[in-house]
């Protein structure tokens, strides 16, 4: 079976059973280049709907549907249910992955302030290297419906960086307009979040570190432009929000 980015999977078996645009069963199963296996299983009628995609190479698996190509490794569960409606709601999950040569990320970490010309490595004083940044777990959960698909409660964590993001990924225009905060060092960081009373002053609550610099991705979703607060740099983080973009 052969998807995009030359993307391959072999021992696909697929069932299915729909009328019109409605699926009433599919399942499906195959296996990626790593040997891992994916499986889709989508039931429902029609007034409900139950998806679940599972992958134990989620890289493969997104570059193989188009949706991503930068991700090497993870393991993926995915879960929507539809209920008396379009829109479909629940969660993402993706473990023990890198991304590898985001132009994005590099710019979150290089771009210079506009009033002091610092960037967020100046800031903190060190050289993030994020040409390959693991991540231990990516979470958020989902809203999709009427060609929309929107993410709140994102988070990403790493050794390295972490992030906190929400917003539209994309809509029926094919635009995204995405917000968030993202925090080097976060393993580092996310220590003074832990701490009786200095958390609660500081770290503006378990998944936020210490230093950060918000964010926004806006545009077209083969080419958004991404605009950064600089005043968020050495904000700590019950402050951060203040300066947080708001859709």
């Amino acid at each position: 079976m052969h998807g995009y980015s030359d993307e391959q999977l072999t021992s696909g078996t697929v069932s299915y059973k729909g009328q019109g645009d409605r699926i009433d069963l599919l399942d499906f199963k195959a296996v990626t280049k790593s040997g891992q296996a994916v499986v889709i299983a989508i039931s429902g009628d029609a007034t409900s709907e139950t998806i679940e995609m599972t992958s134990g190479d989620a890289g493969a698996f997104s570059r193989f549907a188009g949706v991503y190509s930068r991700i090497r490794g993870g393991l993926l569960n995915i879960r929507l249910k539809r209920q008396d409606g379009p829109l479909r709601r629940g969660a993402v999950d993706i473990r023990n992955f890198q991304v590898v040569g985001e132009p994005r990320l590099k710019s979150l970490v290089s771009t210079p302030s506009k009033q002091d010309g610092k960037s967020l490595k100046d800031a903190v004083k060190a050289d993030i290297d994020v040409s390959e940044a693991a991540f231990e777990v990516a979470s958020a959960r989902l809203v999709s419906g009427n060609g929309e698909l929107l993410v709140s409660e994102g988070i990403v964590r790493g050794p390295q960086i972490g992030a906190s993001f929400q917003g539209k990924v994309h809509d029926s225009k094919g635009l995204v307009d995405l917000t968030g905060t993202f925090m080097p060092a976060y393993g580092v960081n996310r220590l003074f979040s832990e701490l009786p009373l200095i958390g609660v002053l500081l770290g503006n609550g378990r998944d936020r570190g210490l230093i950060g610099i918000t964010f926004r991705l806006t545009g077209e979703t083969s080419s958004p432009l991404l605009e950064v607060n600089p005043l968020s740099v050495i904000a700590p983080g019950v402050f951060r929000s203040i300066f947080e973009y708001r859709p």
